[in-house]
């Protein structure tokens, strides 16, 4: 499951191999409260069975932390420890909005969130089908 965190709407998506032949959009928290969005990614998390949680990580373009990044480093460390049991990976969210946005069609902006996690979770599998072992 992919994580595109936001101080007031989170995006996700999700893949698994065996059900779904790319990755899917899943939805998206409206809140700008931490704890009650580690509350609901607790409920989803479980309900989806994810074993490994992919969280987009901002910084600037040179790879320099953003403004953001702390924030967002914080957050998956709470993430972490909620869930000690899965893999946990902070994957560059680099163009992933501008990405989104060139994807979705006028009148879709309600979904950028999500498909900015669909971006994540695509890069990152991409990196790991190109990794070598």
């Amino acid at each position: 499951m992919a994580i595109d965190y936001g101080t007031k709407i989170t995006g996700l998506a999700t893949f698994c191999p065996d059900e779904d032949p790319c990755p899917v959009l899943l939805q998206q928290i409206a809140t700008s409260d931490e704890a009650q969005l580690l509350k609901q990614l607790s409920v989803i998390i479980e309900e989806q069975s994810a074993d490994v949680l992919v969280l987009g990580l901002p910084t600037y373009e040179d790879g320099n932390p953003s403004r953001m990044t702390r924030r967002v480093k914080n957050f998956g460390n709470r993430l972490r420890k909620l869930f000690p049991d899965k893999a946990f990976y902070f994957h560059s969210e680099l163009y992933s909005s501008e990405e989104a946005e060139s994807r979705l069609e006028d009148g879709d902006e309600k979904y950028i969130h999500s498909t900015s996690a669909l971006i994540i979770l695509e890069d990152f599998l991409t990196e790991i089908k190109n990794s070598p072992e």
